[in-house]
Formats: structure tokens, sequence, C-alpha cells
């Protein structure tokens, strides 16, 4: 039985991730793309248009958004260019690095930028220079002028308040902030995080006026939180699994359809190819699994989180294969990673009530 794209949508948004190259510029100690994801392919031309052309054939196209992936995708320009010069009708995200945007590069961007969304991850590129966020100026440029964003992850808090500031100044619209949710991080750790981290909510929401759209700290606000804060009943969008293969799905280099970038390679995990039909039964698995995701989550009973419909970040399946050797199974950095998340969000959520400023 073959499901067919109206099936697998539902009338939802779907991204695509085309893995324009596994290649990368960078080696980040904790990328979560596993080693044997690190081969030298490259997607050609050729296999570009022959996914658009199946995303069109078998989805609705006002469904579709299409995300340029990699590895560092602007590695592979010639096709970047391609899809930019040929579907003037989709707006692409793309996710770099930044390094490898010269000049030129901007500049054709810039000009592109009616169809091209630009999302900047400096995740620990720290590593690489203390002066990163200067020596990514040319990416920075491109990101204020495209109105993209910036995701900061970081385990580093002495400079996130500083960080944070600085790339506000330089005029990135939206900047977001998190850490390596695989990086097994002390308690006093943790807890700098969350000081500067507050400092960053209260410099944003609190310090002139109360701005959304700026940060990914408006998910507190967005999220069961405030009902619950408020003690009125919580919605249902919490829990929930990060939506691979549902609500998004890969593409790779050589046309090979997987829930995510993570799972390429992995044969056990393929819904097959864009030449051919997605396999019903492996696709069904992962929608069976979002649509019973409440039943999965007896780990969570000792949580600080006093329920898990506040918990603020989708479990990664992919990371847990990894990190537990189980799908469902999270490893205890990420757990703590969004205990994190919730204590700022509550912060967020408690002040905003406090004040007045949530209807």
């Amino acid at each position: 039985m073959i499901m067919t794209g109206k099936e697998l949508m539902q009338g939802r948004l779907l991204h695509f991730y085309m893995i324009l190259t596994r290649d990368c510029n960078l080696k980040c100690s904790f990328c979560y793309q596993p080693e044997k994801f690190r081969a030298k392919k490259s997607m050609s031309i050729k296999t570009a248009d022959d996914s658009i052309k199946w995303m069109f054939d078998n989805f609705d196209e006002d469904k579709i958004k299409v995300m340029l992936w990699g590895g560092e995708p602007l590695l592979n320009m010639d096709v970047v260019k391609h899809l930019l010069n040929t579907y003037p009708q989709i707006r692409f995200t793309v996710v770099t690095n930044g390094y490898v945007i010269t000049k030129e590069i901007k500049e054709y961007l810039l000009d592109h930028s009616q169809n091209l969304h630009v999302s900047l991850s400096v995740a620990n590129n720290q590593e690489n220079s203390d002066t990163y966020i200067e020596d990514l100026s040319e990416a920075i440029e491109l990101v204020a002028k495209t109105y993209g964003d910036v995701h900061h992850v970081s385990c580093n808090a002495a400079k996130m308040y500083d960080d944070y500031i600085k790339l506000e100044q330089m005029g990135v619209p939206v900047i977001r902030m998190s850490v390596p949710r695989d990086v097994d991080m002390s308690d006093e750790l943790l807890a700098q995080i969350e000081v500067q981290w507050k400092r960053i909510v209260d410099h944003v929401y609190f310090e002139d006026k109360f701005n959304l759209g700026r940060t990914n700290f408006d998910r507190g606000i967005q999220s069961n939180l405030n009902p619950y804060t408020r003690g009125q009943k919580m919605g249902e969008m919490q829990p929930y699994f990060c939506g691979c293969g549902y609500l998004y799905t890969s593409i790779d280099v050589e046309g090979d359809v997987f829930p995510c970038d993570w799972f390429c390679g992995l044969d056990k995990y393929k819904f097959g190819n864009i030449y051919e039909d997605l396999d019903y039964e492996t696709v069904k698995k992962f929608k069976d699994w979002h649509d019973n995701k409440d039943k999965m989550y007896n780990f969570c009973k000792d949580c600080e989180i006093p329920d898990n419909k506040l918990c603020p970040r989708a479990m990664c399946l992919a990371e847990n294969l990894e990190k537990t050797g189980d799908l469902f199974k999270p490893q205890n950095s990420y757990c703590r990673a969004n205990v994190l998340e919730y204590r700022v969000h509550k912060y967020l959520v408690e002040k905003a009530n406090a004040k007045g400023v949530l209807s």
C-alpha cells in the first residue's frame, strides 16, 4: 500500500530538507549529525530538479516549505544558485554556519532575498575563534538585511548575554538561544546559563516595551505555561515528538527519502526514493508514534517539570537512538536542557503576568 502526499500531509505544512551536501567546512565538537553522515557527497542539479518535481507532483504546492540543508549547503553553490534562479515561487530557507559566505556570495543571496530566508547557526563557533561574531560579519549582515535569524548554541555562560547584545546591535532581528543538548553540563554551569538567559529575557521583554518575535523564549508564552500559570486548562500542544517523518522529511543527496537528515543512510528507516513510491508501512510507523506520543512519556514522572505538557522541547528520536539505543528514551543531558528552558520560560511568563502584559 502506497502512502500518498495527501495522506502524509493531512492538510499540514510539510518541510522538505534537501541535503545539498554531506560535506562541512567545520568540525564542531557537539555536531548532532553522526560521523557516518560525513561523506563528501553532494546533490546534483538534476537530482535537485527531480526533487522539486517530486514535491510538486505528490504534494500540495501551497503546503510545501523547502529547507536547503547539509552539512554546509553553501558548499554546493551551483545547486543553490540553480534553485533560486529556477523556482522563484518557492521561499527557500538555507541553514548555514556562515564561514563560507564571501562578499560575492552575500551579494548574490541579497539579490535573491525575495525567495530566500537565511538562518545562521553560530553553534559553538567559539571553538574556532574568540572573535567568531566579527569573523561572521558578512553572514550577519546578510541575515540582518533579509530578516533572517541567528541560532546561538553555546555552553559558555560568561559570553551569552554580551553575544546577544552584540548580535542585536548588528541588526539581527531574531536571535535564538540554546545549549548543546548532548553535553553533560554541571548543575553549576546550568545555573550560570539560567542567570544569563534571564538577563536576556529582562532586556528583550521588560527593559523598554514588551517585545515578541525577537527570541525563541516566546515559546514560553505560546506554550501551555501561560494557561497553567493562570490556573486555566492546558491545551494538547505538548508533549510531542519532533515531527520527523510526519511534519518534515529529508531528501538525501541521491534522492533517497528519510524521516530527517540524521536518519540518512539508515535503510531501516528509509521511506523510499523520489524515483519510486513511498513505503506506506514505514511512513505510517512515524505517524503512529506521533499520534500515540502521550503513552510514551513514563520516564517523565520524576522530572522537575510538573506536567509533561509543559516540557518546552520535543524529543529527538534520532538523538535518542544514538545516545540511549532507544528511539523513545532521551539521554539525561537532553532532559536537563529542557528543565533549563522550562525555568526561563516560567520566569518570563510569571513576570509578564505580574506586570499585566499578557491578555
